[in-house]
């Protein structure tokens, strides 16, 4: 599936987010439970920047903008690495796709 800029997507309620030293942990729930069966995903500070922009009124193209400024970098360049990540967490169900209400 490719991620399209006007889609919003958000971390799944499946999972767990913890921060460990400089990087971020997702870890997969099932049943209450970690799911270490399935694989856990590590971020670092510029894949954390994305996870905590993701939120049900941000479309991708807000969340390229927003690094854009925030890393003082051109939209194209960021857009690159953040459909690719998104492309990783959807593939992983670590986020899910939500429809504009």
């Amino acid at each position: 599936m490719e991620i399209d800029l006007e889609s919003i997507y958000i971390p799944s309620s499946k999972v767990v987010a913890r921060k460990i030293e400089d990087e971020l942990i997702i870890i997969p729930i099932q049943n209450g439970l970690a799911d270490l069966d399935d694989s856990m995903f590590s971020l670092n500070a510029t894949g954390q920047a994305v996870w905590e922009k993701l939120a049900p009124n941000r479309t991708v193209s807000f969340v390229c903008s927003s690094l854009a400024d925030e890393f003082n970098a051109s939209f194209e360049e960021v857009k690159n690495d953040v459909l690719l990540l998104l492309n990783q967490l959807f593939q992983k169900k670590l986020i899910v796709k939500i429809e504009k209400g």
